[in-house]
């Protein structure tokens, strides 16, 4: 059975060469997409907009242009909408995917019909699950190990309608938000090895973009965590000890910082 079609969606905010780089990942895949959304979310710098116009120009790219900043989440969302194949795969703009990246994920999700899946990146030299290969996500490993980044994410584009997509106006853990609204609607698989090429791969720990924000992102966490328990996918026991154990993990990281 052949494997499904897709879309992918890059947000792109005042980007350089390293767009470039992303687009050119997606177009060397092993499998390749049916399209490829760029979606401008207001960038100011020209050397930004003269890339778009000559990565437009490349089969199977499409550049949206937005009229206002709505920040990632609304960003994907536009291209969530836009997408006109049954898969939707995430790449951020200073990220880039390794060659069979798409196969493998599209090929695990049509043999396990599950309704999304994420990958490891390459910077990441956690230990996880035991080193097992495959492995389905619960709640406690969205909210506790933050397994999953965005462009290694890949999903049923009906899914991410039926959800709502991501939560437009946040700008911090938005994502996160995303991840455990899904459990909520079918399974969510992780590939336990390296199919993302993370920034210039300086490291997790690193401060880029948003993530540097630790305060925001803590408040994130904290809307992420209170949201689960809205939605019944956590006891108010579990709730409190997650909230204990996100505060101190907050706190830790402030007094590393320092």
């Amino acid at each position: 059975m052949p494997l499904p079609s897709y879309s992918v969606v890059i947000p792109v905010y005042n980007n350089g060469g390293e767009l470039r780089r992303a687009v050119e990942s997606v177009l060397s895949q092993s499998l390749s997409p049916e399209s490829i959304l760029l979606i401008n979310d207001c960038s100011a710098k020209p050397e930004t907009k003269a890339l778009l116009g000559q990565l437009s120009e490349l089969d199977r790219v499409t550049v949206i242009h937005l009229q206002r900043n709505l920040g990632a989440a609304g960003a994907r969302n536009v291209g969530i909408y836009h997408a006109e194949a049954p898969i939707v795969a995430f790449l951020d703009a200073d990220d880039a995917w390794v060659k069979d990246k798409m196969e493998c994920q599209l090929s695990l999700m049509q043999a396990a019909q599950c309704t999304a899946v994420g990958a490891r990146v390459s910077t990441d030299r956690r230990v996880l699950f035991a080193g097992k290969d495959i492995v389905e996500l619960k709640v406690t490993d969205l909210l506790v190990r933050h397994v999953i980044q965005t462009s290694s994410f890949v999903a049923k584009r009906d899914a991410l309608l039926s959800i709502g997509g991501f939560p437009e106006g946040r700008r911090y853990a938005e994502e996160g938000d995303l991840y455990l609204k899904m459990l909520s609607v079918g399974r969510v698989l992780f590939m336990n090895r390296p199919l993302v090429i993370y920034g210039d791969e300086i490291g997790l720990n690193s401060s880029r973009g948003l993530s540097s924000h630790k305060t925001k992102m803590f408040l994130g966490e904290l809307a992420n965590l209170n949201n689960c328990q809205k939605r019944a996918q956590i006891g108010i026991l579990s709730w409190l000890g997650l909230l204990i154990f996100t505060t101190i993990r907050y706190l830790r990281r402030i007094l590393l910082a320092n």
